[in-house]
């Protein structure tokens, strides 16, 4: 009797563990913050777990920001929308399977985007202020912007960090420093 029940705890724990993510859904082509529930389908959630899965995916003829205004846990990130902005500023996204960037631009201020996963990005990343990102494979464009009021801007690739795309380590308003640098085990 007690190996039984012991089987069936193993059995139940490792069945836990393999649950499907939930896939959140960003409802509209709307500038909003990421934390408000009912711009996310299902309603009422906001992708903030392990498992989560955020797609933003909804292009709109008329640019549009969404305002990552939370620190954020996803399994899966998905920026597929034409005229899309994600804005991170001063915030950290842990991402642990893989985010995706195509077709939209994730705009990072003194943001971290790290975690296991992959951060493949075929559209824009734009980095001001002192930005990190782990794990990203660029075959996009990869700018490194000095931002005005005499800042610099410096972003850290940690690694492995692998390049085809492009990279422009430029100033936005002139005269602003800005400046790229890889970890170990990085491609550019």
């Amino acid at each position: 009797m007690i190996l039984r029940t012991l089987a069936l705890l193993t059995a139940t724990a490792v069945f836990t563990n393999l649950a499907p993510a939930q896939t959140h859904f960003w409802n509209q082509g709307d500038p909003g913050n990421w934390s408000q529930d009912f711009q996310w389908s299902p309603s009422g959630t906001v992708p903030n777990s392990a498992s989560a899965w955020a797609a933003l995916g909804v292009s709109d003829p008329t640019p549009y920001t969404v305002t990552m205004d939370m620190d954020v846990l996803l399994d899966r990130l998905e920026l597929t929308a034409g005229n899309l902005t994600l804005l991170m500023s001063g915030r950290e996204l842990t991402v642990n399977s893989a985010a995706t960037i195509d077709n939209s631009i994730l705009r990072l201020i003194n943001s971290t985007v790290k975690g296991g996963g992959q951060v493949a990005n075929r559209w824009i990343i734009d980095a001001l202020g002192n930005s990190t990102i782990e794990n990203l494979y660029n075959d996009g464009t990869l700018n490194v912007l000095g931002a005005p009021a005499g800042s610099t801007a410096n972003l850290l690739l940690e690694s492995p960090a692998y390049s085809e795309g492009t990279i422009n380590v430029t100033s936005e308003s002139g005269g602003y420093k800005a400046t790229t640098g890889a970890a170990s085990l990085a491609t550019l």
